[in-house]
């Protein structure tokens, strides 16, 4: 239990609908769904997660056998919520009010699930229904079947509802398809936005290159205030001034802590320190960061995927800022807890903003040219890299292990080489060497890696 929350009972419309306990450092409310707890297995297993706006149609639904349910709790749709089911799923359908404020809500979350990668159909119900009194109306099979039959997808719903009062006037439309574009702009993925393209030209009977045009402004326009925001951040963190207390802890008998602010002198170090490190403990605290909090399977996140692959080997990092992440995250997995890049660019240390800046700018520095989407040129052989995260993490943690344990081998033969070794000594360090072979090999081959030499 992390809060309480209560709906009204009576139409009085001077009291609120919803009431919810105020917010506390456990309980925060764009980041939590009513439910998850109870529906993120059947979440998982279903591949869909079915999102209400109140307690009642949860708990109604819940109880038709509709286990896949949460709830917003009568709040805007928040991209923290959205993050929540992505874990589980990346279909959602939305099961909205039938009123002109439940349309609104919908659309108001529509363009955050899009930004998200998700893919949503809308559900909107008859006049006066919401899922808890319509379901309890018809009985779980016709709602299943309503389910089935009403789901449209975003474009249609979309198009749909705001053409309704436009009355085929031309400035209206083009308001309309204004809105539509600034949608289509919100996905990621080039072929799933390039299909929509087509159906929206079909719709409103204009030029489909007309469309790419408009929506690769808003695109390029999208990127560049992103990595302006990125070099803000970044100069920020190079720019702030260490605390007035930190030069008298110089002067004391006691040695003060690492200053958390980074000048130019200490980046240049940090990124020395980088490349020591090795390029396969910098991609383990990638993959930590950018998709940690994302889905592995169904009883796992990535984080703890990547956690138990490579705890053995924890002790092998040469890099301390990598080590210091991956600490952090095990101390989330003990507690219950889940890290977002959000976590260590607003972190009060300047080395952890700076290099969630980096991973979050390598994201954005490298996009799919928008050239190749108008000729209808796409990857073949894999899914695009946003899309592509799971062998991204497999690959990476596999390419880790590889690395480190190379590097137990070489130990091992140094150590076989050493001249005051017993018979009994050799003995077990050949057996030990021929372990770390066939863990190598192993990796190696999971990795698609051909490894010379022996």
């Amino acid at each position: 239990v992390i809060a309480f929350g209560a709906r009204i009972l009576t139409a009085d419309k001077n009291q609120p609908k919803y009431l919810n306990t105020p917010e506390t450092p456990v309980y925060n409310k764009s980041k939590s769904l009513f439910g998850l707890f109870q529906a993120k297995k059947a979440i998982a297993q279903k591949d869909e997660c079915l999102l209400t706006e109140g307690y009642m149609d949860v708990i109604a639904l819940h109880q038709a056998g509709f286990d896949n349910a949460v709830a917003s709790s009568g709040t805007s749709l928040t991209v923290g919520q959205i993050q929540q089911i992505k874990r589980y799923t990346k279909n959602i359908v939305i099961l909205y009010d039938g009123d002109a404020a439940g349309m609104k809500a919908a659309l108001r979350g529509l363009d955050m699930v899009l930004e998200q990668d998700m893919d949503v159909k809308i559900v909107s119900f008859p006049e006066g229904q919401d899922p808890d009194s319509y379901v309890r109306q018809v009985g779980e099979t016709a709602f299943a079947a309503y389910i089935k039959s009403s789901a449209k997808d975003f474009l249609l719903f979309k198009t749909q509802l705001l053409l309704r009062d436009t009355q085929k006037d031309p400035i209206a439309r083009a308001q309309v398809l204004g809105e539509i574009v600034q949608s289509l702009a919100k996905i990621s993925a080039p072929l799933k936005r390039d299909i929509y393209v087509r159906e929206c030209a079909h719709l409103f009977e204009v030029d489909e290159a007309r469309l790419h045009q408009e929506i690769n402004k808003l695109i390029v326009q999208t990127a560049q205030k992103s990595a302006q925001e990125a070099e803000r951040i970044t100069q920020s963190a190079i720019n702030q001034t260490p605390p007035a207390d930190y030069e008298n802890a110089a002067n004391t008998n006691t040695e003060p802590q690492r200053n958390p602010f980074l000048d130019p002198t200490e980046i240049t170090q940090t990124r020395a320190s980088e490349r020591r490190g090795g390029f396969q403990e910098r991609d383990i605290a990638r993959l930590l960061v950018l998709f940690g909090e994302r889905v592995y399977d169904a009883e796992r996140s990535i984080a703890r995927y990547v956690l138990e692959n490579m705890l053995p080997l924890l002790d092998e990092f040469d890099n301390l800022l990598y080590k210091e992440i991956v600490e952090l995250y095990l101390q989330a997995e003990d507690e219950g807890k889940t890290l977002s890049s959000d976590y260590f660019v607003q972190h009060e240390r300047a080395d952890f903003n700076q290099i969630a800046v980096q991973f979050l700018s390598e994201v954005e520095r490298y996009q799919y040219s928008p050239n190749w989407a108008r000729f209808n040129v796409f990857l073949n052989t894999q899914q695009m890299p946003e899309a592509n995260h799971l062998k991204d993490v497999i690959s990476g943690v596999a390419r880790f292990k590889i690395a480190k344990i190379q590097r137990l081998i070489d130990k091992n033969q140094a150590a076989l080489r050493a001249p005051a070794n017993s018979s009994e000594d050799i003995m077990i360090l050949l057996h030990t060497h021929q372990k770390l072979l066939q863990m190598r090999n192993t990796e190696a081959k999971a990795a698609g890696t051909v490894i010379l030499g022996k």
